[in-house]
C-alpha cells in the first residue's frame, strides 16, 4: 500500500496488476481474521485442566481405587 501510495503521489504509472493484488490481498486478510475469531471461541469454550469427575474415572479404571 505504501509503494502504490507512494507511486501516485511521485505521478508515477502503477500498473492495474499492483492494484489487483492489494485488493486481493485485503480480502484474505479478512477471512483470516474471521478464522482466527472463530478458533480462539473455540478454544475458549474448551475446558482447561481436569475436572473431578475426570479424575475418580481415573482413580477408578487406572489406579482400581473404588468409591462405593
Amino acid at each position: 500500500m505504501k509503494s502504490i501510495k507512494a507511486d501516485l503521489q511521485n505521478g508515477e504509472t502503477v500498473y492495474q496488476s499492483r492494484f489487483y493484488t492489494f485488493t486481493r490481498i485485503l480480502s484474505q486478510i479478512t477471512k483470516v481474521k474471521e478464522y482466527e475469531d472463530i478458533v480462539t471461541r473455540k478454544d475458549d469454550k474448551q475446558n482447561k485442566g481436569i475436572t473431578p469427575d475426570v479424575v475418580k474415572l481415573i482413580e477408578q479404571e487406572v489406579l482400581g481405587i473404588s468409591y462405593e
